[in-house]
C-alpha cells in the first residue's frame, strides 16, 4: 500500500470524497493510489490539507532514496512565476522554526477568503 492510500485512509476518506473536493475523477485518485501515476505538483498543497499532512509524508522516504519519484516541490520551471521560484529558494535558506513560521503564516492567510483564489481547495480543519 502506498503512501497516498495510507494517508487518505488515515483522514477517513475515500476515493470519491477525495475526487470531489479536488474536482478531480475518481480513476485519477486510484491511479495515484496504485502507483501508476503521480498528482500534479500543483495539486499536493490542496492533498496535503485534505490529507491532514505534510506534503513530504505523501511520499515514501524510499521512493526518494531510490529515485522512484521526483522532489515533489519541483515543477518545471517554466511553470513557475519568477515570484515563485524567488520564494521557493528563500524558504529554502530559512531553518525548521523559520520554515513553520512561514508555513503557519501561510495557512493563517489561507484560512481567510479575501486572500484565497477563487479555485483553491477549502482549508482542511
Amino acid at each position: 500500500m502506498n503512501q497516498f492510500v495510507e494517508m487518505r485512509t488515515a483522514a477517513g476518506l475515500l476515493q470519491e470524497d477525495v475526487a470531489r473536493a479536488l474536482n478531480i475523477d475518481r480513476s485519477t485518485v486510484a491511479k495515484w493510489e496504485m502507483g501508476v501515476a503521480k498528482p500534479r505538483a500543483d495539486r499536493l498543497p490542496a492533498i496535503a490539507r485534505l490529507y491532514k499532512c505534510r506534503i513530504s509524508e505523501l511520499f515514501s522516504e524510499d521512493e526518494y532514496l531510490l529515485g522512484k519519484t521526483d522532489n515533489p516541490y519541483a515543477q518545471d520551471s517554466s511553470e513557475l512565476e519568477e515570484r515563485e521560484s524567488e520564494l521557493f529558494s528563500d524558504f529554502r535558506e530559512l531553518n525548521e522554526a523559520g520554515k513553520g513560521l512561514v508555513t503557519d503564516y501561510i495557512k493563517m492567510l489561507l484560512s481567510r477568503a479575501e486572500y484565497r483564489q477563487e479555485d483553491n481547495v477549502p482549508l482542511a480543519r
